[in-house]
């Protein structure tokens, strides 16, 4: 830990390598059209502004974004990561994604919150005009990323997170709504087995909260309990994160198989944030998750996709289906009898 208590990215990353988990796990699944980079980005006092006067270009993969993330220290690191990975989607306003305060009583120009607010819906928003986020957005989303992983690097030794560790993810839990019911269910859950039940009388303010819950770990009657407690929190933690990028499978169509018509294909969409959380889920979660061309199902890839960047889940595998695409696709891309005897 630094002075200021939160935790340095460096000691994160090393504890992720020693844990056996990679910070470059991927859900498997591609990301649709809208990740976009802008063309022009600059740092102007604390807001990140960014736009698109010759276009925009589209972004592919992903490689080294979340170690990226959680390495951001200042606003030139912010200008460099959104050139290199596009905007998270904040509001200019409180740097909080999908803000909704913001975007009913925002009158200036879009910010990156209600930019990505109308482009999810439709509305061709790729114009030049300027759009912009707090850079102390993504500084403060950067703290509590580092404190996602070490947590989850510790749950996965079945140690329990660092008290430190919990108060920076309160940073941003205090100002959600949705957490502060898990919390409060927690504390009572706690109170109740383990705890002293009189400290339950009247409700608990979102400042008190975090404070309460480390409170009541202190009592627990074993660490397996607190390692529970704590891991049903971070999950909670993550889905906000999720919900709040507005991550969602989406139906595309594709040739894949090189059948007549392109085949149902399933992409991510969301914001930039939630690209983010994405890699947290993988990482945390330290399995490689994919897509099956065969069925369309989600599997737990253990090795790396072949050159042609298919997959296919286990069983697939075995009935057969993966053979039966590959035969389809190579007849399908072989030149008819006729049109070999032209071309000699």
């Amino acid at each position: 830990m630094d002075k200021s208590g939160t935790r340095p990215p460096g000691e994160v990353i090393t504890a992720a390598e020693l844990s056996g988990t990679s910070l470059e796990k991927e859900f498997g699944l591609p990301y649709d059209s809208l990740w976009v980079l802008p063309e022009r980005v600059e740092i102007v006092g604390d807001l990140v502004r960014w736009w698109f006067p010759g276009g925009p270009k589209q972004r592919v993969g992903s490689k080294g974004m979340l170690e990226a993330f959680i390495r951001l220290a200042d606003s030139r690191g912010v200008e460099r990561f959104v050139k290199k990975y596009g905007p998270l989607g904040l509001c200019a306003g409180h740097g909080f994604p999908k803000c909704m305060a913001c975007l009913v009583t925002s009158r200036g120009p879009l910010d990156g919150n209600a930019y990505y607010e109308r482009l999810l819906t439709g509305v061709p928003l790729l114009d030049g005009a300027y759009k912009e986020e707090r850079v102390d957005g993504y500084l403060l989303f950067s703290r509590v990323a580092r404190a996602m992983l070490y947590i989850g690097v510790q749950l996965r030794q079945n140690n329990p997170g660092s008290d430190a560790d919990w108060r920076t993810l309160w940073e941003w839990g205090m100002f959600e709504p949705r957490l502060w019911v898990e919390i409060e269910g927690l504390w009572a859950i706690a109170t109740y087995n383990w705890g002293d039940r009189s400290a339950r009388a009247g409700p608990l303010l979102p400042m008190q909260m975090m404070e309460a819950y480390l409170g009541i770990r202190e009592q627990a009657c074993c660490t397996e309990a607190v390692v529970l407690l704590d891991g049903r929190l971070l999950a909670d933690f993550l889905n906000t994160w999720l919900l709040r990028g507005q991550t969602t499978p989406v139906l595309d169509r594709e040739w894949v198989t090189g059948g007549v018509l392109p085949d149902p294909r399933v992409r991510l969409g969301g914001t930039g944030f939630g690209r983010i959380g994405m890699r947290l889920l993988a990482t945390i979660v330290g399995a490689d998750l994919a897509v099956c061309d065969g069925c369309l199902q989600v599997y737990e890839r253990y090795v790396s996709a072949a050159r042609t960047n298919a997959n296919f889940c286990p069983r697939c595998h075995e009935d057969g289906t993966k053979e039966r695409i590959r035969k389809r696709k190579y007849r399908s891309e072989k030149p008819p009898k006729r049109q070999r005897a032209l071309d000699v």
